[in-house]
């Protein structure tokens, strides 16, 4: 019954993202019963197995150990390159003094990397690492450690060439942090802002158009969306929801955007529309009128702006 729950999570999960009804992410709550210690206490890739096994029906299939380091290969020579054959490690990512787990499985043929992360009421697992419009392959990562911060340093490479030669090219990789619920990029010296308002626009088009409308301001949030069906214009479904924000939840969006330095970031992200992606417009205005506007043209413009969408809609919807 769990690995059929977990396997319709994911499919549902995947039906929204092509749907465009929310940002692009693979986060979700784990299913099975929390118990208190349980990532502290592995010590075996049988632990870890009994960990993951209920997450669903892609954990049931993963494989540790040496049949896992194969999958890695691409990285013997590299900092990436997993020594031994243990393909799991702890850290302490969300900065709750509670060990979380960086798992390099293997499922099937492939790397099938996540991170389950203890919260101290359940278990979270993220697998938001590889972006899906750039298809982006063979994801490895490792945990570092800076300014007494454990963090991930994640690397991939880019998808295949139709028609071209089955080969690995355009390696890329960048340190991330876990901050407000998600991975974005590692800034070392973030500077605190204070922001007056933040309005996010998006619009997608695939078998529905969906029009969403986000906006931020002082400690009220204001969620409009419209979705219009293609085959049929009349068929229109429209949300409005407002409310009030708790003092956390408006200090964990202040906190992601001092941490993202949103007033460096660049003004435009993506040259060209790509199929069934989400066109964000974003604007924040800080406390002396200032404006910052960003046209995100497929919606992953940088990991700390997907994280920020991603943010936006939990905070908004009702």
């Amino acid at each position: 019954m769990l690995a059929y729950f977990g396997k319709s999570l994911f499919l549902a999960g995947l039906v929204l993202l092509l749907l465009g009804a929310a940002p692009d992410t693979f986060c979700q709550v784990a299913t099975q019963k929390y118990l208190p210690g349980q990532i502290a206490a592995i010590k075996t890739d049988a632990q870890v197995l009994e960990l993951i096994r209920p997450f669903g029906w892609e954990f049931e299939e993963a494989v540790l150990g040496d049949s896992a380091v194969a999958a890695y290969r691409p990285y013997r020579s590299t900092r990436f390159a997993v020594r031994g054959s243990q393909t799991w490690f702890k850290a302490d990512f969300d900065h709750n003094g509670l060990p979380d787990l960086l798992v390099l499985a293997r499922r099937r043929n492939i790397p099938f990397l996540f991170c389950v992360l203890d919260k101290g009421d359940k278990f979270q697992i993220e697998r938001n690492f590889a972006n899906g419009v750039r298809r982006r392959r063979h994801p490895v990562a490792r945990v570092v450690h800076r300014n007494s911060q454990d963090l991930l340093e994640y690397a991939d490479f880019a998808g295949r060439v139709p028609g071209g030669q089955e080969r690995l090219r355009n390696r890329r990789s960048m340190l991330l942090a876990y901050v407000s619920g998600g991975f974005v990029e590692y800034n070392a010296h973030p500077i605190q802002r204070q922001v007056k308002e933040v309005t996010y626009e998006s619009s997608s088009f695939y078998q529905r158009t969906t029009h969403t409308s986000i906006i931020v301001k002082g400690d009220s949030i204001k969620f409009w969306q419209r979705y219009t069906e293609r085959s049929d214009s009349t068929q229109v479904t429209q949300i409005e929801h407002k409310r009030l924000l708790l003092p956390a939840q408006r200090q964990q969006l202040i906190q992601l955007l001092s941490y993202l330095n949103y007033s460096t970031l660049k003004g435009t992200y993506g040259s060209y529309s790509i199929n069934h992606s989400t066109h964000v417009r974003l604007t924040i205005e800080n406390d002396s009128g200032a404006k910052k506007q960003i046209d995100d043209i497929n919606g992953v413009g940088t990991w700390g702006l997907r994280q920020l969408y991603i943010l936006l809609h939990e905070l908004g919807r009702p």
